[in-house]
């Protein structure tokens, strides 16, 4: 998924129209970025872990992307 002012402007797979989704997000982002919670650090990136899956979520100054992948079993 890819979001830009809160919008999706492009989602495939499993986070097809995650309206919902992208608004939390973006909250999450913002609240990351903001520089009440780490001063001079840029946020680079964020991991949601779940146990069937995860959520990868990247920034730059304009998109935010976000990725999900099931989790694998180490062996």
């Amino acid at each position: 998924m890819v979001i830009q002012n809160g919008a999706i402007l492009k989602s495939e797979g499993e986070l097809v129209n995650s309206e919902r989704m992208a608004s939390i997000i973006t909250k999450m982002v913002n609240v990351s970025t903001s520089e009440a919670l780490v001063s001079n650090e840029k946020f680079s990136n964020m991991v949601l872990n779940y146990p069937s899956h995860y959520y990868t979520i990247s920034c730059n100054d304009q998109y935010i992307f976000v990725v999900k992948k099931k989790q694998t079993v180490a062996i």
